[in-house]
């Protein structure tokens, strides 16, 4: 006797993403969420501490080494600040685009046996980063609050404020995963992709104002320069922070325009390879 054969197959063009069937299965998404969580903590002795070191100890290093020695940050701006005001953004891109990069991968035991939309494994990642860069900004604005505090500094930052710091979370948060996204697709056959990705993202991150403040960079290569969003969403922010010079508008337009194309495209081309990748897999 014949043992009868299910077989799954796509219901609806690739150039159709599968947002109803992603909202009826939320439920998935917030568990899996719950689950990375509570799985990063166990056997660490200070758990989510780590979290919040990385872009302090980075902060730091960057204010000794390039604030200090260097003399990089702008004058009568603390170093400090300078450049944790900058890394927690960063380290929030950075996080989102290599978990998101290898969230097939890591996921592969699970989505070779059970089905369920196959963009809920980059929004887990995606979801656990962001609790982390919500922590880290926490963070930020207690030691922005101390010292402001502690040495008399007209704080910028106001409430009038908090819609565009959201605002500069979320194109992070979209640059983010169009990034991983890229790189998720691509890596399922070519596994260079996710060797070179730290490699890539190390000469990013020197193309961002990380450790330096972006009137460094000549007048003749800003239009290119913040092709890059993260240039504009750091810069964006530390004029909040500190009311440092801002960039033209139609300059951080620009990189507006980049993020929203790498996004879109991404989620066609994954929606294109996950058709396939288990196979690959």
């Amino acid at each position: 006797m014949d043992v009868p054969i299910t077989e799954i197959r796509p219901r609806q063009p690739w150039w159709r993403l599968e947002w109803r069937e992603m909202w009826e299965r939320r439920y998935l998404w917030r568990l899996l969420i719950r689950k990375e969580l509570l799985a990063s903590y166990k056997q660490s002795l200070l758990g989510p501490v780590w979290f919040v070191l990385q872009p302090v100890l980075s902060a730091l290093l960057y204010a000794i080494f390039f604030g200090k020695l260097a003399r990089l940050s702008p004058i009568g701006v603390p170093r400090f600040l300078f450049f944790l005001s900058a890394t927690v953004f960063w380290t929030y891109f950075q996080s989102i685009t290599m978990g998101v990069a290898g969230s097939l991968v890591t996921n592969a035991h699970i989505l070779g046996k059970v089905y369920f939309p196959r963009l809920i494994a980059p929004l887990t990642t995606a979801g656990v980063t962001s609790v982390h860069f919500v922590v880290n900004y926490i963070v930020l604005i207690a030691a922005y609050g101390a010292y402001c505090y502690r040495s008399a500094y007209v704080a910028q930052l106001t409430l009038a404020s908090i819609p565009v710091v959201l605002t500069l979370a979320l194109m992070t948060l979209l640059l983010g995963m169009g990034t991983g996204l890229w790189c998720a697709a691509l890596g399922v056959r070519y596994r260079d992709i996710r060797i070179s990705l730290p490699v890539v993202l190390q000469s990013w991150m020197f193309a961002t104002p990380i450790i330096y403040p972006s009137s460094l960079v000549p007048l003749a290569w800003q239009r290119i320069y913040f092709m890059n969003p993260m240039a504009g969403i750091v810069e964006t922010h530390r004029h909040l922070l500190f009311g440092t010079e801002l960039p033209p508008p139609a300059l951080l337009g620009v990189g507006v325009v980049t993020t929203l194309v790498v996004l879109l495209s991404s989620l066609f081309v994954f929606n294109r390879t996950q058709r396939t990748f288990v196979d690959v897999i």
